[in-house]
């Protein structure tokens, strides 16, 4: 019969302890930090003001004001996209004289927030961009706050960016 040596089983408990330590810390190291996940900011705070943010929704309905992607493609490895947006109002025609802002994240990465202002295309009517840093293809989330004079609307919407290079190396 095969016996163990007493200093063998005077250490094996410690080092089950240490190791599901150590296991419970990874863990919470890989939760805490993966930039898929990612916590509503201040959602307490917004949950206190929720007749707030419906009346502001109202308003949005009521100005008619709808944000439009134009720009849906990207380069890999470039420092910045410039991404295109078209303002209408309710009958079609293009809203003019807004400024804003636009908060930008991929949908498998809501952690990565990029924040950018508004600009106005001084070529067309309507028309404003940002530029942001897309690093991924695929689903882009667009929380964006358009202001002209007190009229104020916020919403968000959602667009496939594609990769520049991934497609023409499709094409070839």
């Amino acid at each position: 019969m095969i016996t163990q040596s007493p200093k063998f089983w005077i250490f094996l408990p410690v080092v089950l302890l240490l190791s599901s330590l150590g296991m419970g810390v990874t863990t919470i190291l890989l939760a805490t930090h993966d930039p898929a996940f990612a916590v509503e900011e201040d959602y307490y705070e917004k949950s206190q003001h929720v007749d707030e943010q419906l009346a502001e929704r109202a308003q949005t309905r009521a100005l008619g004001w709808k944000l439009r992607t134009l720009s849906r493609a990207y380069e890999r490895g470039s420092a910045s996209t410039r991404v295109a947006f078209r303002v209408i109002g309710p009958d079609d025609a293009a809203v003019t004289g807004l400024s804003g802002k636009i908060e930008a994240f991929h949908n498998a990465r809501a952690a990565s927030v990029h924040e950018a202002t508004l600009q106005a295309d001084p070529q067309e009517a309507g028309v404003y961009f940002v530029d942001l840093p897309i690093d991924r293809p695929g689903w882009w989330i667009w929380r964006y706050e358009l202001v002209r004079g007190d009229e104020l609307a916020r919403g968000e919407t959602r667009t496939k960016m594609i990769d520049i290079a991934a497609r023409t190396e499709e094409s070839e």
